[in-house]
């Protein structure tokens, strides 16, 4: 297939989200005077897991989920730090924190390998974008070091839609005046939330298998899946 737009999604894609996590957590606790051990990662992320299942943010093809995700993401993010806070005794006051670390975490951009450099290899021949579900002064910020390789970007935030909805697909096809989807490859890590969607609105898909998951058991099947950047390459051509 002769694709014209190639479309990418942000954590776990094009950046790794564990290591931009951690860094943030770092940087937010040497802020509060606080020594950093991975120990600390371990309880904070664990807390993050259970707040993200008990606000339901793993149900994103849920309409409720959808309508709400934003108002529930920015209530994750502050349940997870509260509780963090409380079992490590810190003093600083919960609103100071929650600032300190969504700015830290704006600033954190580990990019997975080879990202850069596919990016500018696909920059002299198609359209970039950017599709990712978050707040957009952090996805944004996040992505400071690769953004002038990209013609757009999408955040959920400011469409008003999460992906998988096709609202979120359709925004860009829209907004882009783009009459036929299958021009679009859209590649990412989330068989529910990237694949699902793009799937749906008949798009390409290219499932970034960056964990080497041995077995794909929710029935989302996308077009390609690869399991290093450097593959992109092969599929294009």
């Amino acid at each position: 297939m002769s694709y014209k737009y190639i479309i990418f999604d942000i954590d776990d894609t094009l950046l790794n989200y564990l290591e931009d996590k951690r860094n943030a957590l770092i940087n937010t606790l040497n802020d509060c005077n606080i020594q950093y051990n991975d120990k600390l990662f371990d309880i904070y992320y664990k807390i993050c897991w259970d707040e993200w299942y008990k606000f339901g943010l793993d149900n994103s093809s849920e309409v409720y989920i959808q309508e709400n995700y934003h108002l529930l993401y920015n209530q994750y993010t502050i349940n997870s730090l509260i509780k963090f806070k409380e079992v490590i005794n810190i003093n600083t006051p919960d609103e100071k924190l929650c600032q300190l670390f969504l700015n830290n975490f704006s600033k954190s951009c580990n990019l997975n390998k080879n990202v850069e450099k596919i990016c500018k290899t696909l920059k002299n021949d198609y359209k970039l974008y950017i599709a990712s579900n978050g707040l957009s002064r952090v996805q944004l910020s996040r992505i400071d070091k690769i953004k002038n390789y990209f013609d757009d970007f999408f955040i959920s935030e400011s469409i008003g839609n999460i992906k998988p909805s096709n609202k979120f697909y359709s925004y860009i096809l829209n907004k882009l005046s783009i009459g036929d989807a299958s021009e679009c490859l859209m590649i990412g890590d989330s068989l529910d939330c990237d694949i699902l969607g793009a799937n749906n609105i008949g798009m390409d898909t290219c499932w970034y298998n960056s964990k080497h998951i041995e077995e794909n058991r929710t029935g989302i099947i996308p077009t390609y899946e690869i399991f290093d950047f450097d593959e992109i390459i092969k599929i294009i051509n």
